[in-house]
C-alpha cells in the first residue's frame, strides 16, 4: 500500500512539476521504482535524515526524477535531468539540471541552474542496488546540496512500459 501511495504522490508531482514535459501524465511515465535504505540530505549545511522510501521516476522523453521526501513528510525534495551515462555494469550516472522542494503541491524553492549527477551503485546484473548518491551544486549561488540513499535494502518496480 505504501508503494502505491509513493507513485501515486509521484504522479502527481510528476504532472505539476514538470508542466509540458509531463503534460501526458502518466503516459509520459516510462518507469517507477521505489528504493528503500537509509536516507539523508543536505541541503545548506549538515546532513538530516529522511524517509528511506526513494522514488526513482524515468518518462519517456528521457528525463528522470528521484524524490526524497523529509522525516516527518512535509517536505518532498526532488532533484532531476535529463541524460545519463554507463560506464560499466555496476556504476549509473544520471546529470542533473533541477533541484526543487515542495510542500504539498507547491513549491518552497526551485532551483533550475543545478549541475551534477547521481550515482547508481549495483552489481553486475542490477539484482542489488548499494547506493544512489547525489551530489550536485550551483555556481551562482555556491550550493552544494547532497541527498544520499545507502545501505539500500530493497527496490521494486512499479511501474514499467514497453
Amino acid at each position: 500500500m505504501k508503494y502505491l501511495i509513493a507513485i501515486l504522490i509521484g504522479i502527481l508531482l510528476t504532472i505539476r512539476c514538470y508542466g509540458q514535459d509531463a503534460a501526458q501524465g502518466y503516459d509520459n511515465v516510462q518507469r517507477m521504482t521505489v528504493f528503500e535504505g537509509k536516507c539523508r540530505v543536505q541541503i545548506l549545511a549538515g546532513f538530516f535524515p529522511c524517509k528511506p522510501g526513494v522514488l526513482f521516476t524515468e518518462f519517456k522523453n528521457n528525463r528522470w526524477a528521484l524524490m526524497f521526501s523529509t522525516s516527518d513528510g512535509v517536505f518532498n525534495i526532488v532533484v532531476s535531468g535529463g541524460s545519463d551515462r554507463q560506464p560499466n555494469l555496476e556504476n549509473y550516472y544520471v546529470s542533473a539540471d533541477r533541484f526543487y522542494s515542495l510542500k504539498g503541491r507547491d513549491f518552497v524553492f526551485d532551483d533550475q541552474g543545478i549541475e551534477g549527477e547521481c550515482h547508481f551503485l549495483m552489481n553486475k546484473k542490477a539484482t542489488r542496488y548499494f547506493h544512489i548518491k547525489c551530489d550536485i551544486y550551483n555556481r551562482k549561488t555556491g550550493t552544494h546540496p547532497r541527498l544520499y540513499l545507502e545501505n539500500i535494502q530493497s527496490f521494486k518496480r512499479k511501474f514499467e512500459t514497453k
